[in-house]
C-alpha cells in the first residue's frame, strides 16, 4: 500500500512538473524522467526568447554535413545556450554550453517544408544523458518520436563528436561558415 501511495505522489509530481514548466513561455528545459521526450519537444515547439544562428531565422542548406536526410535547416538557441554565440550569432570556438542549454533544428525539405525538430539540451543529470550531459531528441510537426532521449544521441554523436569543427558536439560553424 505505501508503494503504491508513494508511486502515485511521484507520478503526480512529475505531471505537475511539466505541465508547469512547459506552460512558461520563457522557462528553460527542465527535462523530466520518463517524460523527457514530451518535455522536449514541447520546448522545441515555443520560439520565444530564442536567438537564431548567425542572427538570422533563414533556412539554410546542410552543406555537406552527413546526418540528417533532410537539405535545410534553421537552428536557434534558447538564452542560456545563445550566451554562446559572438555577435554575429556564431557558436565562439573553444565553447561549452551550461546546464539547461537547449539548440533546436528546424529540419526542412527541398520545397522548405518544415519535417522536423532535432534537439540537444544540456542537461548532465537526466539518465538520458551522453557522455557529455547532452540529451538528444527528433520529433516531427505533430510530437511523434523519431528518435527518442532513451537513446542517449546514439544516432547523433558519431557525426557530432568525429566532424571537424565539432564545438561541444554543436556543427552549425562547421557545417555552415
Amino acid at each position: 500500500m505505501k508503494h503504491t501511495i508513494t508511486r502515485i505522489s511521484t507520478n503526480i509530481a512529475m505531471t505537475l512538473i511539466i505541465v508547469y514548466s512547459c506552460s512558461k513561455k520563457n522557462a528553460d528545459p527542465v527535462p523530466v524522467e520518463d517524460n523527457e521526450d514530451l518535455s522536449l519537444y514541447l520546448h522545441s515547439k515555443d520560439t520565444t526568447g530564442f536567438v537564431w544562428y548567425k542572427n538570422d531565422d533563414t533556412i539554410l542548406g546542410i552543406a555537406t554535413l552527413p546526418g540528417h536526410d533532410l537539405p535545410k535547416v534553421r537552428t536557434r538557441y534558447n538564452a542560456e545556450a545563445a550566451s554562446k554565440l559572438d555577435a554575429n550569432g556564431k557558436v565562439i570556438v573553444g565553447s561549452v554550453f551550461a546546464t539547461n542549454s537547449l539548440i533546436v533544428k528546424e529540419l526542412f525539405d527541398t520545397l522548405n517544408n518544415f519535417k522536423e525538430y532535432a534537439v540537444m539540451c544540456k542537461a548532465p543529470n537526466s539518465p538520458n544523458a551522453d557522455a557529455y550531459g547532452w540529451v538528444w531528441g527528433i520529433y516531427s510537426p505533430a510530437g511523434d518520436v523519431e528518435s527518442s532521449v532513451k537513446g542517449q544521441g546514439a544516432s547523433c554523436t558519431g557525426c557530432h563528436q568525429n566532424t571537424a569543427g565539432s564545438i561541444d558536439l554543436t556543427l552549425m560553424n562547421a557545417g555552415h561558415p
